[in-house]
């Protein structure tokens, strides 16, 4: 996702800096540079504000929806195939949160076990799970301390 955005981005603030001649335009009027660095600075909030889901993904659905909904409707050829798999995807990290914090709670009590004994929980981070030492664990490291 980070990657995805950072095109936007990018061609945001080249749009910005550069103007029409980041995209090797002709010469054009005072009036049409204006407008293309006016687009290049929508193109650049919409990258920042995907950038904006990414640290609580699976609970952006409504704002990733909405930035999505606006890059299709703006008819940009490669984002009509890359966005909607990008706003599918967050579908299902939504989904997989939820269906974890409904069977383990907010907090992870109750988490399945693994293997070693711990506890594995949803983690509201990219990596979305980590491992909980089993309780015996963290008492005797508490003590050593």
């Amino acid at each position: 996702m980070l990657l995805a955005a950072a095109v936007p981005v990018a061609a945001g603030l080249s749009g910005i800096v550069l103007g029409p001649t980041s995209v090797d335009l002709p010469a054009i009027s005072p009036s049409q540079d204006s407008h293309a660095r006016y687009l290049s600075g929508l193109l650049l909030g919409i990258g920042l504000a995907f950038w904006s889901t990414v640290p609580s993904i699976e609970r952006q659905g409504a704002r990733f929806r909405l930035l999505a909904a606006m890059v299709v409707l703006a008819g940009l050829g490669l984002e009509l195939a890359v966005v909607p798999l990008l706003a599918l995807w967050q579908s299902r990290v939504a989904a997989r949160a939820e269906a974890v914090i409904s069977q383990t709670g907010p907090g992870g009590a109750g988490a399945p076990m693994s293997a070693s004994g711990s506890k594995t929980v949803f983690v509201p981070h990219p990596h979305h799970v980590a491992e909980v030492p089993p309780a015996d664990t963290i008492q005797a490291l508490e003590h050593t301390h």
